[in-house]
């Protein structure tokens, strides 16, 4: 069989009842690089079978170049899936022509297509997207403000933070935790309207902003995050002392070591979590103090921080708390106690 009619036989295959079929035509005309399959294969991303329409976009990229313009007309096709599926190849495609279109597909009025369209565009890496891209944050479908989110975390454009900051606030946690990570992704410029934000008048908006200053690890968050300890929401205050936790500075002992008598047990036990991460030792006493609290989890965070302190203050509070009626407690002062090293138990 000549190349020609390979070309022609699979194209006809595109059609064929059998979903199989279908899928080693694409993957036949991907290998046979014949740009007479462009069109065909444009015409079976609106295929209705998922697998066949992924086998014809793995295709169309194959042929680079030649398939872009077609791909960029495929984007105002009268079939969702087929405009959706184009984004999405136009996207691994990488050519600076789509990104116009694409920027155009984000005011689509099927959601798929502007999910795909900001998701492709945080590809391109071009600043045309940022200001479209931020306006896709209040789109009513949390699959595109998500997807929004993280394409703006992948430009790295300083405008976006504010929006990015707004979203933190948002009433689905996958919107948020996408915002929390392109805040991450832009670094330092985040830094000071992160602090900011830990006095916004949304409680997710300020544990969204405690949760990236965690992640950024910046030392300017600090005494912010230490006057959030005191926050109305108890969400708030558990964030602060996670993130105080990880920021590893000593000025954080005395305001944790407080919290450990929040009236809220989660606060409670991020604050002896965030203690046995500083390992400073002049939270031995209020440590020693959490091995009564009421709530076996702020127990076990005790004592597993005691463990890490290593001071042999610790050794009779622990003994004690050999004696606890959560098993779990026992073990971990057991464990605590060993990495005491007192050779006297």
């Amino acid at each position: 069989m000549s190349e020609l009619s390979e070309v022609m036989e699979s194209i006809r295959d595109l059609r064929d009842p059998s979903r199989s079929v279908r899928i080693a035509a694409a993957e036949t005309l991907q290998a046979l690089g014949d740009e007479r399959a462009v069109e065909p294969l444009i015409e079976a991303l609106g295929d209705e079978e998922s697998l066949v329409r992924e086998a014809a976009a793995d295709a169309l990229v194959g042929f680079d170049a030649a398939a872009v313009e077609p791909l960029i007309k495929a984007l105002g096709d009268g079939r969702p899936d087929v405009r959706k599926e184009a984004a999405l190849a136009l996207e691994r495609l990488g050519d600076a022509r789509a990104v116009e279109p694409l920027i155009k597909a984000l005011g689509d009025e099927w959601s798929g297509v502007r999910a795909a369209a900001a998701e492709a565009l945080g590809r391109f890496r071009d600043v045309r997207a940022v200001e479209p891209l931020i306006k896709a944050l209040l789109d009513g479908r949390s699959g595109v403000r998500a997807a929004a989110a993280r394409a703006l975390g992948a430009l790295g454009d300083a405008r976006a933070v504010e929006a990015l900051i707004g979203v933190l606030g948002d009433a689905d946690g996958g919107v948020r935790g996408a915002a929390i990570e392109a805040l991450v992704r832009l670094g330092a410029v985040a830094v000071e309207p992160l602090i900011k934000a830990l006095g916004d008048g949304h409680p997710g908006v300020r544990t969204g902003a405690a949760w990236a200053l965690e992640r950024l690890c910046d030392a300017r968050a600090v005494e912010p995050l230490i006057k959030v300890l005191w926050d109305e929401w108890s969400g708030v205050r558990a964030a602060a002392a996670r993130a105080l936790g990880e920021l590893c500075d000593a000025r954080a002992v005395e305001a944790l070591s407080k919290a450990l008598e929040d009236k809220d047990a989660d606060v409670r036990k991020a604050a002896a979590e965030a203690l046995g991460k500083l390992g400073d030792a002049r939270a031995v006493e209020a440590l020693s103090k959490a091995l009564l609290d009421d709530r076996s989890g702020v127990r076990r965070a005790a004592a597993r921080a005691l463990g890490k302190l290593g001071d042999a203050r610790a050794v009779e509070a622990l003994t004690k708390a050999m004696e606890d009626e959560d098993a779990g407690v026992r073990d971990v002062a057991a464990q605590a106690l060993g990495e005491l090293e007192e050779p006297d138990w």
